[in-house]
């Protein structure tokens, strides 16, 4: 099992830090590196998100040293698909860089803003990644996508539940709450439509 956190939340280093090392866990967070210390009002946020405010540098190097591992979310948390080749470049590299130089990690597994991707978006994310997650609900396989794998979002997990996580009954859930998840996509972005407009 790998835990994962996307954007960086300080609740990451108050809250999932003391939790995850009482029962000798460490995890993976993907930062949105140009807005470490502020908080996830990046351009394409949905106006009806919490304001909340993100890990510092210097929290970021703490975990670091405890054994977390930290790669690229990109330096602002755009949806790539609406953007050029150029600029996806710069939002994938700076933000591995800003990782590699601050931290000495390696920054070796990619997390797409909102899950989108297209397909000149996972070209770009292969020159510089092993590997990248999105937002379908699963569990990776053999033959899961290297460059799409599959997650559980917690909200999905309860006590009950986990006992089932490798039984077929559990997988059918998670492709039923999947499907909900593209209907209710076509009808409202995960982004602020506005952005595509910008």
């Amino acid at each position: 099992m790998v835990i994962t956190f996307d954007d960086g939340y300080t609740s990451i280093y108050d809250q999932a830090w003391p939790l995850l090392r009482a029962y000798g866990y460490q995890a993976t967070v993907f930062l949105v590196t140009g807005y470490c210390g502020g908080s996830n009002r990046w351009p394409s946020q949905q106006i009806d998100v919490p304001v909340k405010p993100l890990l510092t540098w210097e929290q970021v190097e703490k975990l670091a040293k405890d054994g977390w591992e930290f790669s690229a979310h990109t330096k602002s948390h755009p949806p790539l698909p609406l953007l050029s080749s150029l600029e996806i470049d710069e939002e994938i590299c700076s933000s591995k860089e800003a990782i590699v130089q601050r931290l000495d990690q390696q920054a070796r597994v990619f997390a797409y803003p909102y899950g989108a991707a297209s397909s000149n978006v996972v070209t770009i994310v292969k020159r510089y990644f092993d590997g990248a997650v999105g937002v379908n609900l699963g569990i990776v396989m053999a033959d899961s996508n290297a460059y799409y794998l599959e997650r559980i979002d917690s909200y999905y997990l309860s006590p009950r539940l986990i006992p089932i996580i490798d039984r077929r009954v559990f997988r059918r859930y998670l492709d039923l709450r999947q499907r909900m998840r593209k209907i209710r996509r076509r009808y409202r972005t995960d982004w602020d439509p506005s952005f595509a407009s910008q």
